[in-house]
């Protein structure tokens, strides 16, 4: 017997993001399932390097977007376009809230 909840198709969403490697453990435990696709992960210059992640996750955006916060710019959501909408309305939400009010200029 299944030790799993079953999850419902509509309780799920696809998500695309690429994420720093070094965190590829930790932020693993917040999807239901992932994969990587080799092709497209990315080596900078920097020497960092960023996997590319297809991942299902709860299909409950509020949550989805704290979560990804908790990583900073360690992880970019590409997809889908409704979502990476939302994380970049609460990236200007935030900048606006810090840099924006002629106290604190970004350097």
């Amino acid at each position: 017997m299944d030790s799993y909840p079953k999850v419902r198709e509509e309780d799920v969403v696809e998500i695309l993001c690429y994420i720093d490697a070094n965190i590829e453990k930790d932020i693993g435990m917040c999807w239901l399932a992932y994969e990587r696709d080799d092709e497209r992960n990315i080596v900078t210059a920097l020497h960092s390097h960023h996997l590319y992640i297809r991942a299902l996750v709860y299909n409950n955006p509020e949550i989805l977007l704290a979560q990804l916060k908790k990583y900073d710019d360690k992880v970019e959501l590409i997809g889908p376009p409704e979502l990476r909408e939302q994380m970049s309305q609460a990236v200007k939400r935030m900048y606006e809230l810090y840099f924006n009010q002629g106290q604190i200029s970004p350097k």
